[in-house]
């Protein structure tokens, strides 16, 4: 059930291919998490969601922030660092 509306929210915001990837690869409170903050609305949809993956993971101590920062999603880690 969580799967289709993780697709579904996908699909409305038009994430790009890799973002998907890394939502739908989440723990299920993670996904919900993100969902539930609404559309995914700005210049770059894909980049907004992967900010909030981001954010949720780090809150949760989860370790999935490394691999997204060295991926390149987030522009210089601007969503962890606090000073922008």
């Amino acid at each position: 059930k969580l799967m289709a509306a993780v697709d579904e929210f996908a699909m409305a915001n038009g994430l790009d291919p890799k973002c998907h990837e890394a939502l739908t690869s989440q723990p299920p409170e993670v996904q919900h998490h993100v969902i539930s903050q609404g559309p995914a609305e700005g210049r770059n949809p894909s980049a907004m969601v992967m900010s909030r993956i981001a954010k949720c993971s780090s809150l949760a101590g989860a370790s999935v922030v490394g691999p997204i920062l060295s991926a390149g999603f987030i522009n210089g880690g601007q969503a962890l660092d606090g000073n922008h």
